[in-house]
């Protein structure tokens, strides 16, 4: 799966809906992110 998401103006991005349900997260919902030379990675904790 993949998706292009928009940064918004508050540095905000929105995960979509297939990889919310895919990974079974939702509000409140706490993630960890990975910095990877150039890209971010989102993990289920």
């Amino acid at each position: 799966m993949s998706s292009t998401v928009t940064l918004s103006s508050k540095n905000q991005v929105v995960i979509p809906q297939e990889a919310r349900k895919k990974l079974g997260v939702g509000p409140g919902a706490r993630l960890l992110v990975l910095v990877k030379e150039d890209r971010i990675v989102y993990l289920n904790k």
